[in-house]
């Protein structure tokens, strides 16, 4: 029995792509990266600094960078996003079931408090967990262990973390809790061979097939 969801945010409560894509690809071209040809996809989920890392960001000027798309992003791109379609049905049966709700991202946690509350969808979460500005508590297994801290916990299969990219999966088998890939996000062809999920869920009505029984 399932007592306590972790759930990701970009890809798995809200289709953040349009406005992460755009501040990331303004950021990255003010520094002289050619977006041109530049796949989205890497950029959806993990660090922000790891990405900027990753798409040729000198080590110099990764801060600067950052400072630049948090810059854009509070300008406006931040809300360039909207909840998936029968999130807040699931969210609402998941609440009427008396299981804690919490999220647990990467995103810096000032953000996602406002992108939640923006969307009328803090409400459902006992907890919003993120990052710091600072880039302290970046990783996934970081931010599941200070969640746990949080509630006052310690690992357990009546836990489960829902999300749609690789660090979510392998975040929650660093904790020793379950996982479901939330196919409707932003993962890729191959992206937990390597790293498989407890479970699927092909859209959000799934998660309650899989939580509630």
């Amino acid at each position: 029995m399932i007592d306590i969801c972790l759930f990701d945010l970009d890809g798995t409560l809200t289709d953040s792509r349009r406005g992460i894509e755009n501040c990331i690809f303004q950021a990255l071209g003010h520094f002289g990266i050619d977006t041109a040809k530049l796949d989205i996809a890497p950029f959806l989920g993990p660090p922000l600094r790891d990405s900027f890392r990753a798409a040729g960001i000198r080590k110099s000027d990764i801060e600067a960078a950052v400072a630049k798309y948090r810059e854009l992003y509070t300008a406006g791109g931040m809300f360039e996003n909207s909840v998936f379609p029968g999130i807040v049905a699931v969210l609402d049966a998941l609440r009427a079931a008396d299981i804690m709700l919490t999220v647990a991202t990467s995103k810096a946690t000032v953000y996602a408090e406002k992108i939640l509350a923006h969307f009328d969808i803090a409400k459902y979460f006992h907890l919003i967990v993120g990052c710091e500005l600072d880039g302290r508590r970046s990783e996934k297994p970081e931010i599941i262990a200070h969640t746990f801290d949080l509630l006052g916990i310690s690992s357990g299969e009546n836990i489960i973390m829902i999300g749609d990219r690789r660090q979510d999966i392998a975040g929650a088998a660093a904790a020793g809790i379950p996982s479901i890939a939330a196919l409707w996000g932003y993962s890729t062809p191959g992206e937990f061979d390597n790293c498989p999920p407890t479970h699927f869920a092909k859209n959000p009505a799934d998660l309650l097939d899989i939580i509630l029984t």
